[in-house]
């Protein structure tokens, strides 16, 4: 902490800023009484320094004061200076200058949406399974590197295809369009991450994992056209109905040739 101290001391006096220019000081830190130490040593006021989140998040690590950054910029004002620092091996600091209000950009929620909207476990054995502190034989699907680039563009910017003779969406992309039969003849089709639920299935045997069944198959009817067939998350299955409004959520699916495997989830949409 005393880096980061001196790195928040030495970017203020190069900037020329008291405690009272500084609109939020966004600083990481292991604990509540630690962050609040570190702001009474630059002169900051309580109201001066961003929530660090650690009551409802715990301590979240490596991306604690990114976090921080965007809960501070969903407030921000024209004008308001946000002064950032983080430590880990040596420390940094900088200055965020506000120019202009952020408009709302569709789509996007701001962090305390997340935070009010939250799902907690069910029970410690769902913890002790997510965070795998209790050794058990565990499915591991297979995977590779090669395949995974390969497809990264399908998969991870969420690419489909849009038949140039009917106009249908399809995914993943095929070289013959599903709907009238042309071939060769469809170009790449970014896809929406909003659409409702057009048939499920409830899947009691996932993985081998029954703490946290049944896991809902959806087939989502996309914005726009277009279906995907995916997991649901962050639900009760119990709920789940035709026609229900949905988004898409980027999740870590599995280890699989020891490395993260990232695909696409679905969830309620959360926040309105």
């Amino acid at each position: 902490m005393a880096s980061m101290l001196a790195a928040a001391k030495a970017l203020a006096e190069k900037e020329g800023l008291g405690p009272k220019d500084i609109s939020k000081g966004v600083f990481s830190a292991g604990d509540p009484r630690a962050h609040g130490a570190l702001g009474r040593q630059l002169g900051l006021e309580m109201p001066q320094l961003q929530d660090t989140g650690f009551l409802l998040l715990g301590n979240t690590g490596t991306p604690q004061v990114l976090m921080m950054l965007a809960a501070a910029l969903d407030t921000a004002k024209a004008g308001d200076k946000l002064l950032v620092a983080n430590y880990g091996d040596g420390a940094d600091a900088f200055l965020v200058e506000v120019n202009d209000a952020f408009p709302a950009v569709p789509g996007k929620k701001p962090l305390q949406t997340y935070l009010m909207t939250k799902r907690m476990l069910p029970n410690y054995n769902a913890y002790v399974s997510f965070r795998k502190l209790m050794e058990r034989d565990r499915f591991v699907p297979k995977s590779s590197p090669v395949t995974y680039w390969r497809d990264s563009k399908m998969e991870l910017a969420l690419y489909g295809a849009r038949c140039r003779k009917c106009g249908t969406v399809q995914y993943p992309p095929p070289r013959v369009c599903v709907e009238c039969g042309t071939k060769d003849e469809l170009d790449a089709a970014k896809l929406p991450h909003k659409g409702t639920v057009f048939t499920f299935t409830l899947d009691h045997l996932v993985g081998g994992e029954y703490l946290n069944t049944p896991v809902p198959r959806i087939v989502v009817e996309l914005e726009g056209g277009g279906r995907i067939f995916v997991q649901m998350t962050d639900c009760d299955p119990k709920e789940v109905s035709i026609g229900m409004p949905l988004e898409l959520t980027l999740r870590r699916l599995h280890e699989g040739a020891e490395f993260h495997n990232y695909y696409w989830k679905c969830q309620p949409v959360r926040g309105g």
